[in-house]
């Protein structure tokens, strides 16, 4: 018998992850701010908490939804708790005396 527990409590930086440290990174804008004042998360995003805030930009920045690196970095963890039992067992049946398996 085997038993085995895996922790996994690391960022959510899959390939395809919007909300993935690399990704933002290459992506986001280097004149937008992390955090803001007047927003309620203190964060620098949109007022529905969706996308990057415009910081000084004229405009919102809606590049592919991406939101606030630090937000994602601060709250977006990827963590799972796995148990696992694993048995093996083995049975022998010999049905007739003189007959091997």
């Amino acid at each position: 018998m085997q038993v085995t527990r895996t922790e996994n409590t690391g960022l959510n930086t899959g390939s395809n992850a919007l909300s993935g440290n690399l990704t933002n990174a290459a992506r986001l804008f280097p004149n937008v701010p992390i955090f803001n004042a007047n927003h309620p998360t203190g964060y620098n995003i949109s007022p529905d908490g969706a996308v990057l805030g415009q910081g000084s930009n004229l405009r919102g920045i809606d590049i592919n939804n991406y939101t606030n690196i630090q937000f994602a970095l601060d709250n977006n963890r990827f963590a799972a708790n796995i148990g696992r039992v694993l048995s093996t067992t083995y049975l022998q049946i010999t049905p007739f005396a003189g007959c091997s398996p």
